[in-house]
């Protein structure tokens, strides 16, 4: 099947997996999602950390990210 495909189209079976993951990637990893999962993984670091400084510059980048 593969060399049938490879025939026909010329695309290779790797480059066909590797459009459909970036396909999938673009329409599922949307700008909210990646600043909803930013501010998440900021939030966890912030509280693992001891540092009161990271408390308030956190506070000031979630503030400039619009969801402080």
């Amino acid at each position: 099947m593969y060399m049938i495909m490879k025939m026909k189209t010329g695309i290779k079976k790797g480059d066909k997996m590797a459009g459909i993951a970036k396909m999938l990637l673009t329409k599922v990893l949307s700008e909210k999602v990646l600043t909803m999962l930013v501010i998440k993984l900021g939030d966890w670091l912030v509280l693992r950390s001891s540092n009161k400084l990271d408390d308030t510059l956190w506070a000031e980048v979630k503030k400039a990210l619009g969801k402080g």
